[in-house]
């Protein structure tokens, strides 16, 4: 996975970088860094991203 992928799964999601640091469990400052390749993705958040691009957020959605 690569900082635009990370990106673009954020915006298909409609998230704000807090947002999607919030629900990672990672600081938004760690998610800007991946989003702009300045570190490695951690295996377990790769994966999680990729769930949640193939199947939404389920649990983490704001419900309305």
């Amino acid at each position: 996975m690569n900082q635009f992928s990370i990106r673009s799964i954020r915006r298909e999601l409609d998230l704000t970088l807090d947002r999607l640091a919030e629900i990672l469990r990672v600081s938004a400052r760690q998610l800007w860094a991946w989003e702009n390749g300045l570190a490695p993705v951690p295996v377990r958040c790769a994966e999680r991203l990729e769930r949640f691009r193939a199947h939404g957020l389920g649990l983490f959605e704001e419900r309305r």
